[in-house]
């Protein structure tokens, strides 16, 4: 169970730097380029919120699982689309 919790703390990491970094690089990106265009940094503002707001589910699902740990939590389990999610996955590597 040890190493099982290990695991998961390596791979919310991950999860958290990931969102994180690209977050920093078009923030970097928008402070430093002074040849973007205004189109530009309106493009680097969304994906920028889009990072951020991705980073603070990440951090509010490894609260979830703190909870859950402390069993302060109830669980509902639902079904999920797995093939939405895979999408989604996939096209936030793209920008």
């Amino acid at each position: 169970m040890e190493e099982e919790r290990k695991r998961i703390i390596v791979g919310i990491s991950h999860d958290l730097r990931t969102p994180l970094t690209s977050l920093l690089g078009y923030i970097e990106a928008l402070r430093c380029d002074k040849i973007l265009t205004a189109e530009e940094k309106n493009k680097f503002l969304r994906i920028a919120a889009d990072k951020g707001n991705a980073l603070h589910e990440r951090l509010q699902e490894f609260f979830e699982l703190a909870k859950s740990e402390a069993d302060d939590l109830h669980v509902e389990l639902h079904r999920v689309n797995l093939t939405d999610i895979v999408q989604e996955a996939l096209v936030g590597f793209y920008p």
